[in-house]
């Protein structure tokens, strides 16, 4: 049995995170990343929700056995972490009748396998992937706005987009990535 419940949830910081990958799962920009645009909206999002990984996970952009075939098939992660250092203050309110405030970052990390048919022509491929980044960002807080959950104050794109490669260990291939760090605010107390 799993041993976090989202619908027990005893921060909320955890539950930021994990409605944050909800709500990135349900953005069409990230359903364009993940290649899952041929179904109804929730296979697509369902399809899209298995590519992002909360916490730390290596995966296998940092595995020595995959191969560049098989990057191609597991071609892009997202994922998103609370930063290993610092990342969350509690504050008290400035009047006795307010709730005291909770907030900090996350990391959102986007990496996308480059096809070796895609490296042809290198820059489109990079205007098509800050494109579909950009426009996510915007989605991802326009989503968040509507919904006042999980309450997201900025996205900042920390690095990226570029392009990287693991070449000294397999040969993985080249793949685009962007950092983002986004930063999260609720009063103790407030609903999620």
């Amino acid at each position: 049995m799993p041993m976090f419940d989202p619908n027990a949830v005893a921060s909320a910081e955890a539950g930021a995170l994990w409605h944050l990958a909800e709500l990135l799962s349900e953005c069409e920009r990230a359903w364009d990343l993940t290649e899952n645009t041929g179904g109804t909206d929730e296979e697509n999002t369902a399809a899209t929700r298995e590519k992002i990984i909360v916490g730390p996970h290596l995966g296998s952009w940092a595995a020595d056995g995959f191969t560049v075939e098989e990057m191609e098939t597991r071609f892009i992660e997202l994922q998103l972490t609370s930063p290993i250092e610092g990342g969350r203050t509690v504050v008290r309110s400035d009047s006795s009748f307010d709730r005291a405030d909770e907030g900090g970052d996350f990391l959102l990390l986007i990496r996308r396998h480059a096809r070796k048919s895609e490296m042809v022509d290198q820059s489109n491929l990079y205007l098509w992937f800050l494109d579909k980044v950009s426009a996510l960002e915007q989605e991802l807080m326009t989503k968040a706005e509507l919904r006042e959950c999980p309450r997201l104050q900025a996205i900042t794109r920390t690095q990226g987009p570029a392009f990287g490669a693991r070449k000294k260990q397999t040969a993985q291939g080249d793949y685009l990535f962007t950092q983002h760090t986004i930063t999260w605010g609720d009063q103790i107390g407030g609903d999620l």
